[in-house]
């Protein structure tokens, strides 16, 4: 099962130049956000509205001073643990997000020297001295189901092949929840609309939670909850 988030006194600056002085804009304020576990939550808005920078919170790469982003563990409708993210820092935060987190990043952050299925396995490396043959016989399914040959070379992949073995490397650790900023960006609407298909269809199956950056309102529609960014706030998406 995946964990339930929830959001509290979120405020985000960013430092800017005005007439030459150092100033602080807000780029966001988050009073309260919750999701229920197993759900997934598209964050819609264009370039510059905060989504990446809200998602780097919610998996502990950023923090801001006061805020709260509490993840909760339920099994058979009891609190398991929770866990404030903003109150980690160093090996603490890493180690959290590599037991609980698949991340989908806009640049994909792949090695162009491996593999695709090196590619995928490399969550592995940081607490196995090997990979274990189950995750490699997953890994090597996840790349079939994404259409991507598992030797081909990451670097001469084109982009959208790329952006599905970041997919498939998100997924195979089997995590609590997906973090995905951007992830059809770089596909052709008949490929995003596939791809977003094994997603959502791989969540739902096993109960993780998703939550996913696009500035695509039809593929934010299809999630249980749809929120855009407007004027620094979170408000739901309205049904075009």
């Amino acid at each position: 099962m995946g964990l339930s988030l929830s959001v509290s006194q979120l405020h985000v600056q960013l430092k800017s130049h005005v007439a030459g002085q150092k100033a602080l804009r807000g780029l966001f304020g988050i009073e309260h956000l919750e999701l229920a576990d197993g759900h997934s939550l598209a964050l819609y808005g264009p370039s510059g509205s905060g989504k990446t920078t809200l998602l780097n919170h919610l998996a502990g790469l950023s923090s801001t001073p006061g805020s709260r982003v509490l993840w909760t563990k339920t099994l058979s409708g009891q609190t398991a643990w929770q866990q404030d993210v903003t109150q980690l820092q160093g090996s603490s935060i890493d180690r959290w997000r590599l037991q609980h987190t698949g991340l989908v990043f806009q640049q994909f952050q792949l090695f162009a020297s491996m593999s695709a299925l090196e590619n995928v396995l490399t969550p592995y490396r940081f607490d196995h001295w090997r990979c274990p043959t189950s995750a490699r016989q997953r890994a090597g399914q996840l790349l079939q189901e994404f259409g991507i040959v598992a030797t081909a070379p990451t670097g001469k992949l084109s982009r959208g092949e790329q952006q599905r073995v970041a997919l498939a490397r998100a997924l195979v650790r089997e995590p609590d929840v997906i973090l995905a900023d951007e992830p059809t960006a770089s596909l052709d609407p008949v490929t995003a609309a596939q791809v977003m298909d094994i997603l959502l269809q791989k969540c739902r199956n096993q109960g993780l939670t998703l939550i996913v950056a696009t500035h695509d309102a039809a593929l934010a529609h299809r999630f249980d909850q749809a929120l855009t960014l407007q004027q620094g706030q979170l408000v739901p998406l309205e049904t075009a």
